[in-house]
């Protein structure tokens, strides 16, 4: 993949579209600005590879048109700003894209190696993550047993450092700090399994065994940190590599697969598979009755909105659910197919 930095202007929420090629992302994508009329919530990926965005406010969204940014997106990873994103592709490395104004400037990540001494040949990356504010990230390459960190997304992003797991197992989960200079991982050969605390520089610390990690986020600027097990059917609070508390079925616990907090920390929330519900559990140890969603509940992917998590991805037409804890109660709402452009 070239490692040319493509700019490309398009007014971001509201793009009509007559289709969307396989170009390479160095390549200027053609683009029909609209007018911007709402906000943007997020951005999601769709079934047909393509970027759109999620427009409106919690209770009140829509998906709209599909953005052309010249190529085709496997997945997408979007901070709650969402002033850039990190986009798979089917190349060996993800693309950048970093929003300002009307501008989105393509860069393929891998470029941001190049002036490093610890990377030669480029591994594959299978999974990536965000921090809770989106300054950092974490790649994990499997194939090597590395995760690369980095930071300064927003304005200038650097790779901070990387982390080596060779000798701790097979990943299931993992998550970085906003500081961008710790993850913790959570591994498991579907019978046993452990979390560990690797900060840059230093080697990896066990935090417990666990049976099969299966979600883990940093709280916002903060060394503690949630890790669900849906094996276990436990929520960990973990304080700078120890276990500092949990809660389990009797808190509504069932097949946890997602984890997020709002922006004050105040509040955990749990996802969860098995009775697809999220429970809320606060500072002081309170924990909500579980809120159905009557879903295939994916994930608790941040919106631009504190404590508004979209819990669905948008497949064959179906609307976005949302779940919003920002409201005086806390709710499930649904994002259907905008009817008419923006």
């Amino acid at each position: 993949m070239s490692k040319i930095v493509s700019v490309i202007s398009l007014i971001l929420c509201l793009v009509c579209i007559a289709g969307l090629g396989t170009a390479h992302p160095s390549q200027r994508a053609k683009v029909l600005p609209g007018s911007v009329t709402q906000p943007v919530l997020t951005f999601i990926v769709d079934d047909t590879n393509r970027i759109r965005p999620l427009i409106g406010i919690a209770g009140a969204a829509s998906v709209g048109n599909p953005i052309d940014i010249g190529f085709s997106v496997i997945r997408s990873e979007v901070p709650p700003a969402h002033d850039y994103l990190i986009a798979t592709t089917d190349s060996t490395w993800p693309v950048f894209v970093q929003m300002r104004g009307n501008n989105i400037t393509l860069r393929t990540m891998d470029s941001m190696l190049q002036r490093t001494s610890f990377v030669s040949d480029l591994p594959p990356i299978s999974r990536i993550v965000l921090s809770p504010s989106g300054s950092s990230a974490a790649l994990l390459s499997e194939s090597t047993s590395t995760i690369y960190a980095f930071s300064n997304l927003s304005q200038s992003p650097t790779l901070a450092g990387a982390f080596d797991t060779s000798a701790l197992g097979q990943p299931t989960t993992f998550a970085i700090n906003d500081d961008g200079n710790a993850v913790i991982l959570g591994t498991s050969d579907g019978d046993a399994g452990a979390l560990y605390l690797i900060k840059l520089g230093q080697p990896a610390a066990l935090i417990a065994w666990s049976h099969h990690p299966s979600a883990v986020m940093f709280l916002h600027k903060s060394a503690y940190a949630i890790v669900a097990d849906d094996g276990e059917n436990q929520i960990y609070i973990v304080n700078d590599g120890q276990i500092a508390g949990s809660f389990g079925t009797e808190s509504g616990i069932a097949g946890p697969v997602a984890v997020g907090s709002s922006n004050d920390n105040r509040k955990v929330f749990v996802g969860n598979a098995q009775t697809g519900s999220v429970v809320t559990i606060g500072y002081d140890g309170s924990v909500s009755e579980p809120l159905p969603c009557k879903c295939a509940l994916t994930g608790l992917s941040p919106t631009n909105t504190d404590s508004v998590f979209r819990l669905t991805d948008f497949s064959d037409g179906a609307p976005v659910l949302l779940f919003d804890a920002n409201a005086s109660k806390p709710r499930i709402v649904f994002a259907p197919l905008a009817t008419s452009p923006f």
